[in-house]
This record gives C-alpha cells, sequence and structure tokens, in this order.
C-alpha cells in the first residue's frame, strides 16, 4: 500500500482485536496461524495503545467465522462483553448518567477506537437511530464488528429499560446467507438485511433514563481522557512508537510500517514529508 503523509489507514485499537481473539480462544481455537494469515503480528495484540489497521481486523475476523463456520462471531464476542471491555473508551462511556449521555458520548467519541468505522445517532420521530457504517465493500469481517458494536449498545439499552425490553427495528448492511441465532435481546424486532447502513431504533423517552448503578464507572482522569485517533499517517506512526515504548518493546522502521500494513519505503516518504 503506497500513502502520503496526509492520507491515514483506518485502523482499529488493538485491544477490539484481542478482545474477539480471546473470545476465539474460548472456543478451544488457535489464533496465530489466523492473526498471520490476517497480517496481524500476534504480539502486537499485547500493547494495549497499539491500532491494527481496520482492514486486517476485518480479515482475521472473517478467517474466524469461517473457522468456527459461523457467520455471527461477532454476536457471541458482543454477548460476552461490556463496554468496559473496550480500553478507556468503553469506561469513559460508563461514566455518564443516562442513556441518552451514553449514546450521545458513544458517537462523539467513536473515533477513539477506530478511525475507519462512523457511529451516528439520527431522529425519527419517537425513535432514535443508533447508526453504523464502514468504508468499503460489506464483507463478512466488517459484518462481525456492527454485530459486536450493535450487542453491546442493545445489553447496555436493556439494562437501562428491563429484561423485557428489546428494540423494534434492527439493520444490517451485511446480506448474511445465514439466520441471526435466536437471542432475547431481538427476540421480538423486526430484522432487515442489505441496507445502506446498520442500525438500531431505541425509543426516544429512554434517553432520560439513568444508567443502573452497577454499569457505572468510577470517573476517574484516566476515564476521562480519550484521546482521538491521530488523522495523519505520521501521527499513526508516532502513535504506534509511543504504545511500543510504554510496553518496553523495542522497535524499527520496520516493525512500524508492518504494523500499519504499508511499506517501509511509505512510511519513510510520510515521514520526510512532514
Amino acid at each position: 500500500m503506497e500513502v502520503t503523509g496526509k492520507s491515514c489507514v483506518p485502523v482499529t485499537s488493538a485491544s477490539v482485536v484481542r478482545h474477539y481473539a480471546n473470545n476465539f480462544l474460548s472456543h478451544g481455537a488457535t489464533i496465530e496461524r489466523l492473526l498471520e494469515t490476517a497480517g496481524i503480528c500476534p504480539v502486537y495484540l499485547d500493547v494495549p495503545d497499539a491500532v491494527v489497521p481496520l482492514d486486517n481486523a476485518y480479515r482475521f475476523a472473517e478467517l474466524a467465522c469461517h473457522s468456527l463456520q459461523t457467520q455471527h462471531l461477532g454476536l457471541h464476542v458482543g454477548l460476552a462483553s461490556s463496554p468496559a471491555d473496550f480500553g478507556r473508551y468503553g469506561r469513559g462511556l460508563l461514566t455518564t448518567t443516562t442513556l441518552g449521555e451514553y449514546l450521545a458520548r458513544a458517537a462523539a467519541l467513536f473515533n477513539a477506537l477506530t478511525s475507519g468505522e462512523r457511529l451516528w445517532l439520527s431522529e425519527h420521530g419517537t425513535r432514535i437511530g443508533v447508526n453504523i457504517s464502514s468504508p468499503g465493500d460489506v464483507g463478512l469481517g466488517m459484518y462481525q464488528s456492527h454485530l459486536g458494536t450493535m450487542a453491546v449498545t442493545l445489553k447496555v439499552c436493556r439494562e437501562v429499560m428491563g429484561p423485557s425490553w428489546s428494540p423494534d427495528e434492527i439493520g444490517f448492511a451485511y446480506r448474511s446467507r445465514e439466520k441471526l441465532p435466536y437471542c432475547d435481546l431481538f427476540a421480538e424486532s423486526r430484522i432487515q438485511f442489505g441496507l445502506p447502513h446498520s442500525f438500531i431504533m431505541i425509543p426516544r423517552s429512554a434517553m432520560a433514563l439513568r444508567l443502573p448503578q452497577k454499569l457505572q464507572y468510577p470517573c476517574d482522569g484516566d476515564s476521562q481522557l480519550i484521546p482521538l485517533l491521530p488523522a495523519s499517517l505520521v501521527g499513526l506512526a508516532e502513535k504506534q512508537i509511543e504504545a511500543f515504548i510504554a510496553e518496553g518493546r523495542r522497535f524499527h522502521i520496520e516493525s512500524v510500517a508492518e504494523s500499519l500494513a504499508i511499506s517501509k519505503r511509505a512510511l519513510q516518504r510520510a515521514i520526510g514529508g512532514e
């Protein structure tokens, strides 16, 4: 991949990929070969503040689905997750007090978790849409990301609105060849596939409801300091280097370029252009 200093490789937090990988391991599978096939060096997942190219993360999720013979790994990951599993971003969401604040903060700071996907809220009369979209062609790996994000969001909504609540409508950009497995979270929902983007519809009246105390995370400096991902390739390279140093790991320009799925030459040219 050849890029310029002004462009940026879409990335996601290594903590997200590590969470998927840990769930994959819980099924008794091995992940090193799948990670390497997807272009992800396994040791990078042990660096909390590192990032992984989004296309590589999608590829890993796709390979994991094929290995486990499912199209819905993201659903299982989401159901086994809480926002706090996704680092400072997730913990920061849980310092809010109402569902409306939680969702607004999730959308406003989503770029702290991934620079390639978009999360936004939309108004539809008595309902609020929680929407997610991704760049490029809609594929199986991308679908896992949407499934996981939506499952975690639905779990938080149910904690707020009660154990019998489920959204009246859910939409997915992906056209799944398999039915979604039964899940109580959306047992009563109308589900559509092959749409322009994925979404969940939530009652507007629920926005003022408070998050249960058991969900809330203590408000501290770490949960409030949620930096967005860099908007340039040079910024991403600097972030990777800082993440490696913080973990006491050695690095060189080849390893930084490899971690961003670009050539050493492209990275050198970008740095020189700055």
